[in-house]
């Protein structure tokens, strides 16, 4: 299983950054091959719109929201406080971070501070920009 941060959605949608896309797609390639489940903070849902709406106007592909498994607030609080208090991410980090910790999944994300601080919690995590070959080789050995 896998957290998807909304980072790398966005870089797989908007290509303002050839390398992050690219990156994003050949990603989200291994994932669909492998039919590796995602999920994400209902958060995301929010994060991801206002983004694309920032960045690419009415170009919003909701589709996006049929390939994930979203988390309610209710079932990720304590354990995003929790986060909180021991990593001190920003506030939406600690919602996806407490995702990956409650569905025992690995982390995937554009997003330096991000990855350090799910690290800094004990959370297997890829800042896919730096450590694309470990992410992917870690993709491919999901069952």
């Amino acid at each position: 299983m896998i957290v998807v941060d909304t980072s790398v959605w966005v870089d797989l949608f908007i290509p303002k950054n050839k390398v992050r896309s690219d990156l994003a797609e050949k990603a989200f390639e291994v994932i669909e091959e492998k039919g590796i489940e995602i999920y994400a903070p209902k958060l995301f849902v929010i994060e991801f719109i206002s983004m694309m709406k920032r960045l690419a106007g009415n170009m919003i592909p909701t589709n996006v929201f049929d390939k994930i498994n979203l988390l309610d607030e209710a079932v990720i609080f304590e354990t995003a406080k929790d986060v909180a208090l021991k990593a001190h991410p920003r506030a939406a980090d600690a919602y996806f971070i407490a995702t990956a910790k409650i569905t025992n999944s690995i982390l995937i994300t554009n997003d330096r501070v991000m990855a350090n601080n799910a690290k800094n919690y004990g959370i297997e995590a890829y800042h896919l920009i730096e450590e694309f070959d470990n992410a992917v080789e870690r993709l491919k050995k999901i069952s």
